[in-house]
């Protein structure tokens, strides 16, 4: 995308929240391969957007890994990830695995990590890289709920994704409350055990909980993500797995409302 002047931009923004739609929504989604999840979003994720990812301290790498897969969804081929995190965060949770993100399907020659100290330098990071051309998505992670992160900061998140076609995903781990943001979409993550009709490890499964959709409808589902083919899909169902209980506690900072959806 060629590079607006701020003048244009702020035309373009004008003239498309007039409209009522979002700066994403002139961009083609990219679809997520689970049926009930595309269906509710209209199609699929949206690109060149902000979309926020929640979970407890003890599902951190569950949120990564569905971050990492939304983001191989969406990025151009070839292109890199930005991964933006926060010290104390890598240290409460781990580091990042090169061997596990290359069994998710990511090249870890084609992720740029970047380590800040605080989660105002990951901020100020994350921002900058939009004027990379390079870059097919960012990943930002920070810790609980940092102050420089307010609504103000997310609007600006949220413009500069749409001006550069850029989209971001910003994980929160352990945060307590769901922040106000302008985010497309929010997502709260849990791991789920694999079934045990199940050979071997099998593909990495997931309860995703889409409590924000600026554009659509709300929902659960119960995901899989095949590796090979870098797509989510239904969980194989068999008479012996039980996944009625896949749903354990909900997590501080999700909303208690019903769920429309549990596998569609």
């Amino acid at each position: 995308m060629a590079r607006l002047s701020l003048a244009a931009l702020r035309e373009r923004i004008a003239r498309i929240e007039q409209a009522g739609v979002s700066l994403a929504e002139e961009n083609k989604k990219v679809p997520l391969g689970h049926t009930g999840a595309d269906a509710v979003l209209l199609g699929g994720i949206a690109p060149g957007a902000l979309h926020e990812i929640y979970a407890s301290e003890r599902d951190s790498v569950s949120a990564s890994a569905f971050a990492a897969m939304l983001a191989l969804r969406v990025a151009r081929p070839k292109s890199f990830l930005l991964w933006v995190r926060q010290d104390f965060t890598a240290h409460q949770c781990g580091q990042l695995s090169a061997q596990g993100l290359f069994d998710l399907g990511i090249d870890p020659e084609r992720l740029l990590l970047v380590k800040t100290r605080s989660a105002a330098e990951a901020l100020r990071a994350a921002s900058d890289a939009f004027s990379c051309k390079a870059l097919g998505a960012i990943v930002f992670e920070v810790w609980r709920q940092p102050k420089s992160l307010d609504l103000v900061a997310s609007r600006k998140l949220t413009l500069r994704a749409g001006a550069s076609n850029v989209t971001i995903f910003l994980i929160r781990v352990a945060a307590q409350d769901a922040m106000p943001s302008t985010a497309e979409t929010r997502w709260f993550v849990r791991a789920l055990p694999t079934p045990d009709f199940v050979g071997e490890w099998g593909n990495p499964l997931f309860e995703a909980t889409l409590a924000r959709n600026r554009h659509g409808q709300t929902g659960a589902w119960a995901m899989e993500w095949n590796c090979d083919a870098r797509v989510f899909g239904e969980i194989p169902q068999n008479p012996r797995a039980r996944l009625s209980g896949a749903y354990p506690r909900p997590h501080p900072a999700e909303p208690e409302t019903p769920r429309r959806s549990a596998s569609r």
